[in-house]
C-alpha cells in the first residue's frame, strides 16, 4: 500500500501535473485507475479489477477500533448504580460519572 502513494505520484500527478482544477485532476485520477486496474499486475500476477471481484465475496469489514455507545451506556449505567460514589467497575474498566467528588476507589 505504501508504494502505491510513490507510484500514482510518478504515474499520475507528475506527468500531468499541474492541475488547475480539482475538477480535472479528478477525471484523470479515475481514467489512471481505470487503466491500471484493467492490466496484468506483476506483483500478484493477475489483473487487479478481475482480483477484486474474485475475492470480493471472502473480503469483510473491518471492525471498528471506536467503543459503542452500549459500551459507554454499561460504564455510565454502572456507575449510578454504584450508590452515589461516582466510580463503578464494568467489565475491565473504571468509569467516573461525577467529576464534582473525588473518586473513592
Amino acid at each position: 500500500m505504501e508504494s502505491l502513494v510513490g507510484y500514482a505520484k510518478r504515474d499520475l500527478v507528475v506527468p500531468q501535473a499541474p492541475f488547475d482544477d480539482l475538477t480535472v485532476a479528478d477525471i484523470a485520477a479515475r481514467r489512471w485507475c481505470a487503466e491500471v486496474n484493467t492490466v496484468l499486475h506483476s506483483e500478484i500476477c493477475a489483473i487487479p479489477a478481475e482480483r477484486l471481484d474474485a475475492d470480493h465475496d471472502v473480503l469483510n469489514a473491518l471492525p471498528s477500533l471506536r467503543p459503542t455507545v452500549a459500551e459507554r451506556a454499561c460504564a455510565v449505567g454502572a456507575a449510578e448504580a454504584s450508590g452515589g460514589s461516582g466510580a463503578a467497575l464494568c467489565g475491565a474498566v473504571r468509569a467516573r460519572t461525577d467529576r464534582s467528588q473525588p473518586a473513592a476507589w
